[in-house]
């Protein structure tokens, strides 16, 4: 049996065979995969092993992008937030030279 706190972990699990954890798609690859997942010659699993993502990530590009002629690839992560004029004014917190941290030891 497994434990609960190692379910995910697949290198504990599985330490053989190596995991690719994100691979980038870029507008060729995800015109291809739209066009094989039309054409049904091939399923969702062989698309993905050969360009080496999974299954599920080939199904999720698939559905987005099936009715784009050209997929445009937006910029990962956040978006930045601007800094507004009342927080540039702020005055900067006091620092503390008595603080031990040697407590948390």
């Amino acid at each position: 049996m497994l434990s609960r706190n190692n379910v995910l972990s697949v290198n504990k699990i599985r330490p053989a065979v190596e995991q690719v954890l994100m691979k980038k798609l870029n507008k060729r690859k995800i015109k291809w995969i739209v066009k094989e997942s039309e054409r049904r010659e091939q399923g969702f699993y062989s698309i993905a092993k050969q360009q080496k993502i999974t299954a599920r990530h080939a199904r999720r590009v698939a559905k987005r992008y099936k009715n784009d002629k050209n997929p445009i690839l937006k910029r990962c992560g956040r978006k930045p937030r601007l800094i507004t004029e009342e927080e540039k004014e702020l005055e900067p917190l006091p620092v503390d030279n008595n603080f031990r941290f040697d407590r948390f030891k």
